[in-house]
Formats: structure tokens, C-alpha cells, sequence
């Protein structure tokens, strides 16, 4: 006769269990971590198994903590530290990630939140440093990043913006100095340098001018001094160099390029 409190909670204990196993693993490759361990479980079949389970480790340490609803994972699963803080918080529906998940180091710093929707990570996931500060915002949409991924330094402060389209590079990525002064213009084309690219010194004059075509550097690229003066410029075609200007104080020595 089967006790209803074991329904409730079940104990593995017989086999180390990393954190990764279940995060990383689909429900199949969870149901066959769980039956390595080796232990009388309250239903023998894996599809049918419903209630509270409990992992420990060798030395006795709560690992994981899992519900289980008709043989699928539901509701919030927890995976822990050695030291018995929480590893990563999983919210689960039928089996597949549904809502949030977040990861947090062994001292219960939050090191990164994602939400899932349909087991795709789905709307903004944010990523930390141990400080706690904000070092990555990336925008998932049916588990693909689009919108801008936006990186922070370690002080906070906007490192670099860049936009996607279904996980492809696509528009105008920007960098900048930590003072939040434009360091850098890039524009592509679905992964591809297409556009002016240019650069600036921290006191906002334009260090160097470059062309791109389809991923091909073309046309006249230029660099200045820190004062906005001319220094050089070539000339691209189709991606090589054909022919290079000196100025000095501001004038060409030999022009291939308009300025």
C-alpha cells in the first residue's frame, strides 16, 4: 500500500547531482539523472510521478527541490550551493520553463534573471556583476535576442548599445567613454559593416571616418588629430586600398580624396 506522504516527498540521495544536470537538460535527460540514483521512489514510472522530490548530495546537502505534476515538472524548481545557498530558481509548466529563472552565486548575490515563455527565453533578460550592478540587458523574443543589448561597466555607466534582429547585428551599435561621451558609431546590415563607422576622441572630435558596403570597406576613409585636422585619408574599392593622402597642417601633400 502506497503512503500519500510519500507522494509528497521523496528523498534522492544515493548519487551527486550538479546543478547544471537540470538546468541544462531537457526532462528526459532529468528523469534519467533522478532513476541513476538508485532509490525506491514512491511510482516506478517516470510519467506518472507526481509530489514534492528532494535531491541531497553524499555529505547530506539539499541540491535539488522539484514538484512534479503527471510526470512533468511544475511549478518552481530549486537548485542549490554546496553551502546550501540558492543556485538557480527554474519556474516550470508541463514540463517546459515557463516564467522566471534566476541564477545567484553562493553568497545569494543575483547574478542573472531570465523569463521563458513556451521553454524560449522570451522579454528582457538581465545579467549582474557580484556587486550587483547592472552588466547586461538583452532583449529575447521566441528565444531570439532582438531589440537593443545594452552593456554597463562595472560603475554602472552605458558601455555599448547594439541593436538585433533575430540574433543578427543589425542597425546602429554605439560604444562610449565612461564619462558617457560617443567613443563609437558602428552601423551594420544584418551582420554586416554597412554605413559610416566612426570614432572620437574623448573631447568629441572625429578621430577616423571609414565606409562600409555589404561588409566591404569603400570610398574615402579618413583620420584627423584631436583638434578636427585632416591627417590622412585612402581611397577603398571593393575592400582594398588603391591609392593614400598625407596632409600636413590640414593640407594634402598628394589627393586622392575630397575632404
Amino acid at each position: 500500500m502506497r503512503i500519500t506522504a510519500l507522494l509528497l516527498s521523496a528523498t534522492l540521495c544515493a548519487a551527486d547531482l550538479n546543478a547544471a544536470d537540470i538546468d541544462n537538460a531537457d526532462l528526459s535527460a532529468l528523469h534519467s539523472i533522478i532513476s541513476k540514483s538508485n532509490v525506491n521512489l514512491p511510482t516506478t514510472n517516470i510519467k506518472t510521478r507526481d509530489g514534492h522530490y528532494k535531491k541531497f548530495d553524499k555529505q547530506g546537502r539539499l541540491r535539488a527541490d522539484m514538484e512534479f505534476r503527471h510526470g512533468k515538472l511544475n511549478g518552481t524548481s530549486r537548485l542549490y550551493h554546496p553551502n546550501g545557498k540558492i543556485h538557480k530558481e527554474i519556474a516550470y509548466q508541463d514540463g517546459r520553463k515557463e516564467g522566471n529563472l534566476k541564477t545567484y552565486d553562493d553568497k545569494g548575490n543575483l547574478l542573472s534573471s531570465q523569463h521563458y515563455h513556451q521553454n524560449m527565453l522570451d522579454g528582457l533578460s538581465r545579467y549582474y556583476y557580484s556587486s550587483g550592478t547592472m552588466k547586461d540587458e538583452i532583449p529575447y523574443q521566441n528565444g531570439k535576442i532582438n531589440g537593443e543589448w545594452r552593456h554597463y561597466d562595472e560603475k554602472g555607466m552605458l558601455a555599448w548599445v547594439r541593436p538585433y534582429t533575430n540574433n543578427v547585428i543589425n542597425g546602429e551599435a554605439i560604444a562610449y567613454y565612461p564619462d558617457g561621451t560617443v567613443k563609437k558609431i558602428m552601423r551594420y546590415r544584418y551582420n554586416q559593416k554597412h554605413g559610416k563607422w566612426q570614432t572620437f576622441y574623448p573631447n568629441g572630435n572625429i578621430e577616423t571616418l571609414d565606409v562600409f558596403i555589404n561588409g566591404k570597406q569603400q570610398g574615402c576613409s579618413k583620420t584627423y588629430t584631436d583638434d578636427g585636422t585632416i591627417a590622412s585619408a585612402m581611397l577603398f574599392k571593393n575592400g582594398l586600398a588603391v591609392a593614400s593622402t598625407l596632409y600636413k597642417n590640414g593640407q594634402p601633400v598628394t589627393k586622392v580624396c575630397s575632404q
